[in-house]
C-alpha cells in the first residue's frame, strides 16, 4: 500500500508538499493523484499576478460542492491573507537586512559603540532592497522540472498533413481511387457466409518537432519568456489554414507580442516575410534563439526578422541610425518599407492588462489604416478573478477587450453605432475552434481560449 510505504519516509524541516509529490509520483502513484487534486489550487497574491489566475478552472462548479456565495468569500479571504503574508514577509526581510547591516558595522568598528539611533538613518547605513518580483507560471509548463530556474528547452511535436500545391486535386484523386476499389474488389466469405473484411492500413503520419527555449516561470513584465496556451491554439489555427488553403502563402506577416516566436516560426514555412516582434532585450534574445534553433523548419524560404516594437512608440518604427538604443533589434529602412506591405497580423495572449490592451489597439489602428487591407487573428484566454467591485468572479480584462469590438452579429444598438460612427472602428468575428483540429500534441485547450478575426472599418476615413 502507498500509505504504508510512506510512513517510513524521513521528515525534514523545510518541506514543500507539491515538490515532494512531484518527485515521488512514480513511487506513490495512487496517493500522488489524490494529492494533486487537493493541493493544486492556485490563488493570487498581488493584483497584477491575478491576471494569470486559474481561479475559475481550479475552483469551478465542477470542482467543488460549495455554494457560489461561500466560494466567493473563501476566494476573497485567500487573496487577502496571501497579500497580508507577502507584506509581512517583505517587512521581515527588510528588518533582517537592517540587522545584518548593523552587525557588520559593529564588527568593523571593533569595540567602538554606535551613537546613532536604531534603526540607522539612510545616511549612516544603507538598507538593502529586498523586494522580489512576483513570479507567474503558464499552465503549459506544469510538466516541466520543478524548482528549475533559467531557460528550459521543450520539444513540441506537431502533426502535419502533407502540404502540397496540388493537395486539393490529390485528395480528389484519392477519393476516386477509393470508389474504384470499392466497385471492383471481390469480397471473400468465411465458412459461415460472413464477409471477410481487410483492415485499411493507417496512412503514415507527418509531423515535425519544434524546439522552443523558454522560462518555466517569469515576472509579469517578462511573461513573453514563457509558452502560453493561447499561443498553441493560434498555432493550431495557422497550421489548419496552411494545410487547407493558400491564404497565407507568400504573405508579409507581422506577429505582435510574439513571446517565444512559436507561431511566427511555423508561419515562415509558407510566408514570404515574417516580422516577429516584442519588447525588451531578454524576450527578443530568447525569440531570436528559437528562430535559429528551428531554421530548418521553414527551409530558408521566408525572410524572418526579430525586431523590437514598442506599442507606445511612434509609428512607423524608427530606423537604426535614429534609434541606436534599440541595438540589433532595430529596423532598417528596407525592412520598414517591407513592413508596409503587411497583410496578415497575428497576436496571442496579449490581453491581460487594460493599459496594455489600450496600447495594443492604438498601434493596431495605425497599422491597419495603411494599405493593403489587413486582417488580425488574435488568440486570447479569458482569465477570471474575484473582484471586490462586483463581488463576483469576473473576467474584467476580457470585457475591456470586447469594448473595442463591434461584432458582425451586432444587435440593434450595435447597428445604430455602426451607422453613426464618425471614426474608424474594429469589427470582430469569433472563430469556431470546434472546426480546428489539434495539430500541436499533448496540451489541453481548455474552455476559455478564443480566436478573433479582427478588421478595421475605414468608413470614417473617406
Amino acid at each position: 500500500m502507498d500509505g504504508d510505504e510512506g510512513l517510513d519516509e524521513p521528515c525534514t524541516k523545510e518541506f514543500s508538499p507539491l515538490a515532494w509529490w512531484h518527485e515521488n509520483e512514480k513511487q506513490f502513484s495512487v496517493l500522488s493523484a489524490m494529492a494533486w487534486d487537493v493541493l493544486n489550487v492556485s490563488i493570487s497574491s498581488v493584483e497584477s499576478e491575478s491576471a494569470f489566475s486559474q481561479a475559475r478552472q481550479q475552483l469551478g462548479d465542477t470542482c467543488h460542492s460549495l455554494g457560489s456565495n461561500a466560494l466567493e468569500v473563501l476566494t476573497y479571504e485567500e487573496q487577502r491573507s496571501r497579500r497580508e503574508l507577502t507584506e509581512l514577509q517583505r517587512v521581515a526581510a527588510a528588518f533582517t537586512s537592517v540587522l545584518q547591516c548593523d552587525s557588520m558595522e559593529r564588527e568593523e568598528g571593533g569595540q567602538q559603540q554606535r551613537t546613532s539611533s536604531f534603526p540607522p538613518s539612510p545616511s549612516s547605513s544603507p538598507v538593502v532592497s529586498c523586494w522580489v518580483e512576483e513570479q507567474v507560471m503558464s499552465e503549459v509548463h506544469l510538466g516541466c522540472p520543478p524548482n528549475h530556474s533559467g531557460p528550459h528547452v521543450s520539444h513540441f511535436t506537431i502533426s502535419l498533413p502533407p502540404h502540397d500545391d496540388n493537395s486539393t486535386s490529390r485528395r480528389h484523386t484519392d477519393a476516386v481511387e477509393d470508389i474504384s476499389i470499392s466497385t471492383s474488389t471481390k469480397f471473400d466469405l468465411d465458412e459461415d457466409g460472413d464477409l471477410i473484411l481487410t483492415r485499411r492500413k493507417k496512412s503514415p503520419s507527418h509531423h515535425l518537432v519544434l524546439t522552443i527555449q523558454h522560462n518555466i516561470t517569469s515576472s509579469i513584465p517578462r511573461v513573453g519568456l514563457q509558452v502560453w496556451r493561447a499561443e498553441l491554439v493560434l498555432a493550431d489555427f495557422v497550421l489548419h489554414v496552411m494545410s487547407m488553403s493558400s491564404d497565407f502563402d507568400e504573405v508579409v506577416a507581422l506577429e505582435l507580442g510574439a513571446g517565444t516566436g512559436l507561431v511566427g516560426i511555423l508561419l515562415a514555412r509558407v510566408a514570404k516575410t515574417v516580422f516577429i516582434t516584442d519588447h525588451g532585450d531578454k524576450v527578443l534574445e530568447n525569440c531570436e534563439k528559437n528562430v535559429n534553433l528551428n531554421a530548418e523548419i521553414f527551409l530558408g524560404k521566408a525572410s524572418v526578422h526579430v525586431r523590437e516594437l514598442d506599442w507606445k512608440d511612434s509609428w512607423p518604427p524608427q530606423e537604426a541610425k535614429t534609434s541606436p538604443s534599440k541595438g540589433r533589434y532595430s529596423w532598417t529602412q528596407s525592412e520598414i518599407e517591407e513592413l508596409k506591405k503587411t497583410s496578415l497580423l497575428l497576436a496571442a495572449d496579449v490581453i491581460y492588462s487594460d493599459d496594455l490592451t489600450d496600447a495594443f489597439f492604438s498601434i493596431l489602428e495605425k497599422l491597419m489604416s495603411d494599405n493593403p487591407e489587413k486582417v488580425l487573428y488574435l488568440a486570447l484566454e479569458k482569465r477570471y478573478n474575484f473582484a471586490l467591485d462586483d463581488l463576483d468572479v469576473v473576467a474584467n480584462g476580457y470585457s475591456h477587450f470586447r469594448s473595442y469590438l463591434i461584432t458582425e452579429e451586432a444587435d440593434d444598438a450595435g447597428c445604430k453605432q455602426l451607422d453613426s460612427a464618425s471614426e474608424p472602428f474594429f469589427v470582430g468575428e469569433q472563430i469556431d475552434l470546434r472546426c480546428i483540429p489539434c495539430y500541436v500534441r499533448d496540451y489541453n485547450r481548455g474552455n476559455d481560449v478564443e480566436i478573433w478575426k479582427i478588421k478595421l472599418n475605414h468608413r470614417a476615413l473617406f
